[in-house]
């Protein structure tokens, strides 16, 4: 193979899938029928349950560590139901990830970052379900999804649950007030909402803050997976971006790091597997659509960095997505091809039998779902929160990567080197000019195609608050 990756035919397919992925970007793409017409006259659409875990890695599912699975009661449901096993988020960020899942547009085109909220002409999931006559409704625990950055427009009700009485208990830092909201304490909340719901359809988004650092789960979760040592160390937000980049992460420290997180998801598990369950046994909701998703990854050391934000290297970007489709039938079925969170909103209007805006790029996932087609998104961008911007573009194999504005672009063969480690760009010099000449081409065109986000200003309690996680110096 490698003797081949130069050749003209490979060089010439790649060139047609850098055209089409240019030229036809705007359309809205669809493959196959949408699957039941829940649009119809006698039959009511399915109710819809997004739940996003924030910061989930996409290999916590497999993991074991110290003998025992990390997260046991997700591994057993996805083993029942649809897994998407080449999901990305379209940033290594939750407001800019959040603000694509709910408007299947690219980051890039949004302008929506950690001061700047969704621009108020760009049809969203909820208000175009709302128009159609849906009831919605949503819950956060993270204060970077919220009114503020234009994350609520279309829902009519929207929780921000660290203001709430759910965010108590505990510290971040020593100075002040735990902000947290804990999994179990929010999911019970949601159902106690639940219980008063009117008639539907309901769409329903459920954003848990957890496995998100500080990773300090409960002693019982905590403790089967930490030696002594990582139960005593700190892993306030603080230290965490001090050690972020530092010479200072040994592989000691990372792996005791890694065991407080496995507790951390292993927490997170235990209360979104509990409010599975109850999904199941509820009539109401036994029958509706269900995705488990995440908006970000998380580094421990991966191209020397902790946490998310800073870079479009795939442990940021990779994430599980589950999909439980509407009706009694469960099937489990592994499906490899690319999808990204983009494909979340225009699923759900196919389920609703709504027509996607033409805003939309994203794929609807159903035919994918169904085992009816085999090939997902042809190419993949990736775009920072924070600016400048830093870019990443997926086209087959190949990743090409721009981290700093000015500098090289670096190329990754993803096939044979999954963890971004060895840059081709001297070796495939014409993959790689064809690969940086589409990214800055996309790149410009998302630019000159975008809205403008209106300024989101946090306030003095606010910008305390980002703080405390890590979004603000």
């Amino acid at each position: 193979m490698g003797r081949n990756h130069g050749a003209p035919g490979m060089l010439l397919a790649l060139a047609f899938a850098l055209a089409a992925m240019v030229t036809g970007a705007r359309a809205t793409t669809r493959t196959g029928p949408a699957g039941p017409v829940y649009g119809a006259r006698h039959e009511r659409p399915p109710d819809v349950v997004v739940i996003l875990l924030d910061s989930l890695r996409a290999d916590q599912l497999d993991r074991w560590a110290h003998g025992r699975q990390v997260m046991p009661r997700l591994a057993a449901w996805a083993s029942r139901n649809v897994v998407f096993t080449a999901a990305r988020a379209p940033s290594p960020s939750t407001p800019t990830s959040v603000a694509a899942l709910l408007t299947s547009v690219p980051v890039g085109a949004l302008g929506v970052d950690f001061g700047h909220g969704l621009p108020e002409e760009v049809p969203s999931l909820p208000a175009i379900l709302v128009e159609h006559g849906w009831h919605t409704r949503a819950w956060s625990a993270n204060p970077n999804c919220s009114r503020r950055l234009g994350h609520a427009r279309g829902f009519e009700r929207f929780v921000e649950a660290w203001n709430t009485p759910l965010a108590s208990g505990g510290r971040l830092r020593p100075e002040r007030p735990e902000r947290i909201v804990p999994p179990d304490r929010l999911l019970a909340r949601v159902r106690a909402d639940l219980e008063k719901l009117p008639r539907g359809p309901h769409f329903l988004y459920v954003h848990l803050l957890q496995p998100h650092a500080p990773y300090d789960p409960p002693a019982v979760h905590r403790d089967p997976f930490s030696s002594p040592a990582a139960r005593r160390m700190d892993v306030s937000l603080p230290r965490l971006v001090l050690l972020d980049g530092s010479p200072r992460l040994t592989s000691r420290l990372l792996h005791d790091l890694r065991d407080r997180y496995d507790g951390h998801c292993h927490w997170v598990d235990a209360a979104v597997g509990d409010f599975l369950a109850w999904l199941d046994r509820d009539p109401r909701f036994r029958n509706a659509a269900v995705f488990v998703l995440a908006d970000h990854g998380e580094a421990f050391g991966e191209h020397g960095r902790l946490l998310h934000n800073t870079t479009v290297h795939e442990e940021m970007l990779r994430i599980p997505l589950l999909y439980r489709p509407p009706g009694g039938r469960r099937v489990h079925r592994v499906v490899p091809a690319r999808v990204d969170l983009l494909d979340v909103a225009p699923t759900v209007l196919a389920l609703a039998g709504i027509p996607a805006p033409a805003t939309f790029r994203g794929i609807d996932l159903g035919p994918l779902a169904r085992g009816q087609v085999s090939r997902g998104r042809g190419r993949f961008l990736a775009t920072t929160a924070t600016r400048p911007h830093l870019h990443a573009l997926l086209v087959g194999r190949y990743k090409v990567l721009q981290e700093q504005a000015g500098t090289r672009p670096r190329l990754y063969d993803l096939a044979t080197d999954p963890g971004e480690v060895h840059d081709l760009a001297a070796a495939r010099p014409d993959t790689w000019r064809a690969l940086a000449r589409a990214l800055r081409a996309e790149i410009a065109r998302l630019e000159g195609e975008g809205w403008k986000a209106p300024a989101a200003p946090a306030d003095r309690e606010e910008r305390e608050l980002l703080r405390s996680l890590g979004y603000v110096d």
